[in-house]
């Protein structure tokens, strides 16, 4: 079923964590030194796991000398299609370790080279409407986190890395960007999160952002998904110097995958239309309609 999908509409992949094995991060090196099998068995699956990213998902041809030899870093996607911009974070091999040995300020989602990228993307679009896919969920956030900071290291997403979702929001918000809906995959279900971001100067415009999470095409294995009661519904929280405020709707559960499509409204202003498909039923849960501006 995967072949004849491909054949038949274009196809953008980023990896994630099960392209390597499950919650992959890498190991500070600190630690390494310490536990040098520990160390081998993360770096291989990398290695493994990018080259079978490269050459299933990507269709690259392999190197000659180091077939599995992944880039120095991660490699971002930055594309046009249908009229509009793409983004395309690698959030798994770009992350930082995390722990008692990397200090707080260190903990990133992206590396350095990355963030810079998507925020000179950022700028060079500021009003236009445009997708960041990054695999991690950008919104709303776990429970557990939002009940204690501490308890960010243990997740897998953005609120997992403090220092990087702080950045990243204070950044669009001091630069006036608009239309930005971002899209993940991560928590095997579905929902749309709805981003108001106020900053404490009140003579600076009120930024929207839009968060589309889908869940997997075929999720057979419901222990192994994420659930909506493990995350903040609906929160207002102060991020840096901004109120944030989150409205979140959850699809009926299930896998399927989330349809998109952009129209104009009367004063040509995009509202976006996201549909939760099911397969055999078609779309669940009602049409979605958000207004961007």
């Amino acid at each position: 079923p995967m072949r004849e999908i491909l054949r038949r509409v274009p196809v953008r992949m980023l990896l994630d964590d099960h392209e390597l094995s499950d919650d992959w991060e890498p190991m500070a090196l600190e630690l390494q030194g310490k536990n040098a099998a520990a160390a081998k068995k993360i770096d291989d699956a990398r290695r493994f796991g990018y080259g079978a990213y490269r050459k299933y998902q990507q269709m690259q041809r392999a190197r000659r000398r180091d077939p599995l030899s992944p880039p120095d870093g991660p490699v971002d996607i930055d594309f046009s299609f249908g009229g509009y911009r793409f983004y395309m974070a690698d959030t798994r091999t770009g992350r930082s370790p995390r722990g008692s040995a990397v200090r707080a300020a260190d903990v990133q989602i992206l590396g350095a080279s990355q963030r810079d990228a998507l925020e000179k993307w950022l700028l060079d679009h500021p009003h236009e409407v445009k997708f960041v896919a990054t695999p991690s969920l950008l919104l709303p956030r776990r429970r557990a986190t939002a009940e204690d900071k501490c308890n960010s290291v243990r997740s897998d997403a953005w609120d997992g890395f403090p220092v990087s979702i702080e950045r990243l929001l204070e950044f669009i918000a001091e630069n006036d960007i608009r239309n930005t809906v971002f899209l993940s995959g991560d928590e095997h279900h579905s929902l749309l999160a709805e981003i108001t971001i106020r900053p404490a100067d009140q003579k600076k415009p009120v930024i929207k952002l839009v968060s589309v999470h889908s869940s997997a095409l075929y999720g057979p294995f419901p222990f192994a998904n994420g659930r909506p009661q493990d995350l903040v519904k609906d929160e207002t929280l102060r991020i840096g110097g901004l109120s944030v405020e989150v409205k979140t709707t959850f699809a009926p559960p299930g896998d399927g995958f989330a349809m998109l499509d952009l129209v104009y409204g009367t004063r040509n202003n995009p509202v976006l239309l996201i549909s939760f498909m099911k397969a055999g039923i078609g779309q669940v849960g009602g049409l979605h309609r958000v207004d961007l501006g």
